[in-house]
């Protein structure tokens, strides 16, 4: 058994768990409230290019 899955508590051991990886993660954001279709329609459809 590899060195970094001695740490993993699930039995049997994860392929994908990694209890030491403190700098691995993910944030899920979302608005406080959902902007109505004309709102979504001005952010999205503002003018603004990207090359």
């Amino acid at each position: 058994m590899p060195k970094w899955k001695e740490a993993d508590p699930s039995l049997p051991k994860s392929a994908w768990h990694m209890a030491e990886a403190d700098f691995v993660g993910f944030r899920i954001v979302r608005p406080l409230r959902v902007p109505s279709a004309e709102e979504m329609h001005r952010a999205w459809n503002n003018g603004v290019e990207i090359e």
